[in-house]
C-alpha cells in the first residue's frame, strides 16, 4: 500500500483586529512614518491566498477580494492624537503620479522577483476644522468626495490602479487635536498580484516594501497662505508572501510485487522492483522525506523490514532502496519506521525506481511470505 501525505489548507477570508488607545504629541509640520507588516501565504495547488495578516495598526482588517487581489483597511495611525495650531483643513487622495508597482524578492536568491500593483480605493479622513468658512471648493479626477457628519471626509477612487486626484473643500480652522479614536478614519488599499508569476514562482518566501508618500492625507497648512508648513503623512508597507509547497500524489507502477527467488548454495536471494512517480508543488532542489512502515513490525527481529509466514511463524528480513531519476539520489531502508529522503530531479515531479532485496541463509523455508509496506512521502516544514 502506497500513501502520500498532503497538508490541507483552510483559506482565511478575513482577519480583523482592533485596539483602542489614546495619545497626543506636538506637531511641527510632520508626523513619524508608519510601518506596517502584511503577511500572506499562497497555495498554488488550490490557487488561493490564506493565513492573511496585517500587523502594527491600531485598527485594521485584511481580506481576499479574488484569487489575485487583497484588500487592506487600516486607520491613519500616524495622525492619532496629533495637535495642530490654526490651520486650513482638507482631505486629499493624490495617486495620479504615484508609483503603483511593488516588487518582492526571493529570500533564497534562487528565483526572479514577484511583482504587483497597489492603490487606494477609499479614504475616510477625520476633519479637524472648526467652522465652515472655506478658501476654495474641492476637485475630483477619477474619484468622488463627500463630507460626512461626524467631521469626516470621504474620498472614493474609481480605479485604484489608475490613480486619482481628489481634493475636498478646503476649510479654515482654528486649530485642534486630531482624534485618538482609531475607528474614526481609515485608508482602504488594494494589492493585486500577477497570478502567472505566483504559480510559476519557486516555492519559498518573498519580501519587499512599498512606500506611500502623502497619497492619502488630511492636509494642514498655516491658517493663512503665507504660513507654509503642512503635515507629511507616509505609510510604509512591508510585504511578505510565502508560496507553499505540497504533495499531490505518489503512485507506483505495480503495487503488488512478487519476488523473483533464486537459491545459491545455502542462501536464498530474491528481488522485486517497481517504478514510482511523485507529483505536487515543490522545487527541484527540495528534499522529499520518505518513511516506510511494515505491517509485520511485531513479527520482525530487531524491527527489521520482513516478510512473514503466519503458519510457520517465520520471517525473512528484506531491504528497500529508492533511486530518484536523473539526480541519482538513493534512500536506503532496513527497519520499520525508517526515514530517508530523495531530491527531485524536476520541479513539481519526482520519479525513479524502488528495489526490494533479500538474502537469507535460513533453511527449511516453505510457504508464502508477505508484507504490506506503507510508504509515506512528505515535504520538510
Amino acid at each position: 500500500m502506497i500513501t502520500s501525505l498532503r497538508p490541507y489548507v483552510l483559506t482565511s477570508l478575513a482577519v480583523f483586529s482592533s485596539i483602542f488607545t489614546g495619545f497626543t504629541f506636538a506637531n511641527n509640520g510632520f508626523v513619524a512614518d508608519k510601518h506596517y507588516d502584511m503577511k500572506i501565504k499562497y497555495d498554488p495547488s488550490s490557487g488561493e491566498f490564506y493565513d492573511l495578516k496585517f500587523l502594527n495598526s491600531l485598527h485594521s482588517s485584511i481580506e481576499k477580494l479574488s484569487s489575485s487581489e487583497i484588500k487592506v483597511i487600516h486607520t491613519t495611525d500616524n495622525l492619532l492624537g496629533t495637535t495642530v495650531g490654526g490651520v486650513v483643513d482638507q482631505g486629499i487622495v493624490n495617486t495620479l503620479s504615484a508609483n503603483k508597482n511593488f516588487s518582492l524578492t526571493s529570500t533564497s536568491g534562487h528565483y526572479p522577483p514577484i511583482t504587483g500593483e497597489t492603490g487606494i480605493k477609499k479614504a475616510q479622513l477625520y476633519a479637524i476644522y472648526q467652522g465652515n468658512t472655506y478658501y476654495y471648493p474641492g476637485f475630483n479626477n477619477g474619484c468622488s468626495t463627500a463630507y460626512r457628519t461626524g467631521s469626516v471626509y470621504e474620498l472614493t477612487v474609481i480605479d485604484p490602479y489608475k490613480g486619482a486626484l481628489c481634493l475636498t473643500t478646503l476649510y479654515i480652522g482654528l486649530g485642534s487635536t486630531y482624534t485618538s479614536d482609531p475607528t474614526a478614519s481609515f485608508i482602504e488599499r488594494y494589492f493585486k498580484f500577477d497570478l502567472n508569476q505566483l504559480n510559476d514562482a519557486g516555492y519559498g518566501t518573498y519580501k519587499g516594501t512599498y512606500i506611500a508618500n502623502n497619497q492619502a492625507m488630511t492636509y494642514y497648512q498655516g491658517a493663512h497662505p503665507q504660513n507654509t508648513w503642512n503635515v507629511t503623512q507616509n505609510y510604509i508597507y512591508h510585504i511578505t508572501v510565502e508560496i507553499i509547497s505540497s504533495l499531490a500524489e505518489i503512485t507506483v507502477t505495480n503495487p503488488n510485487l512478487n519476488f523473483s527467488v533464486s537459491k545459491k548454495n545455502n542462501y536464498i536471494e530474491a528481488y522485486a522492483e517497481t517504478s514510482f512517480n511523485i507529483n505536487g508543488f515543490f522545487n527541484d532542489y527540495s528534499k522529499i522525506n520518505i518513511t516506510v512502515t511494515s505491517a509485520n513490525a511485531g513479527q520482525c527481529k530487531n524491527s527489521n523490514l520482513c516478510l512473514y509466514n503466519a503458519s510457520s511463524n517465520m520471517s525473512i528480513p528484506y531491504e528497500l532502496e529508492i533511486f530518484e531519476g536523473s539526480n541519482s539520489t538513493t534512500a536506503k531502508f532496513k527497519y520499520s519506521n525508517d526515514t530517508g529522503y530523495i531530491v527531485p530531479s524536476h520541479r513539481n515531479h519526482s520519479y525513479g525506481n524502488m528495489r526490494f532485496s533479500l538474502l537469507s541463509n535460513e533453511s527449511g523455508l516453505t510457504g508464502k511470505f508477505n508484507d504490506v509496506l506503507t510508504i509515506r512521502a512528505s515535504l520538510p516544514l
